[in-house]
């Protein structure tokens, strides 16, 4: 737990946005479950694996593609207007960040 906890912040707080989000959120949160729910990665990676991962490729994207164009310019707010991207997201997620933001 510590090291993952560690690789994760360190990930996080490092490297750029978009990497971090690549590597650290997607690789090393999401699917080793948020390095077992350490604080650390749930804040740091979970939120923004969350919002990156679920909302915009999942809800966004996949499931909710008639939103094109709110997908497009306004990547969040099909995660909050659509009521089937606030379910899915808010399911995918573990977590209301996602239907709060």
């Amino acid at each position: 737990l510590l090291c993952c906890a560690v690789l994760c912040c360190l990930c996080c707080v490092v490297l750029s946005v978009l990497y971090c989000a690549v590597l650290c959120c997607v690789v090393l949160c999401c699917v080793v479950l948020c390095c077992c729910v350490v604080l650390c990665c749930v804040v740091l990676c979970c939120v923004v694996c969350c919002v990156v991962l679920c909302c915009v490729v999942l809800c966004c994207v996949v499931l909710c593609c008639y939103a094109e164009v709110c997908c497009a310019v306004l990547l969040l707010v099909c995660c909050v207007v659509l009521l089937c991207c606030v379910v899915l997201c808010c399911l995918c997620c573990a977590v209301l960040v996602c239907c709060v933001v």
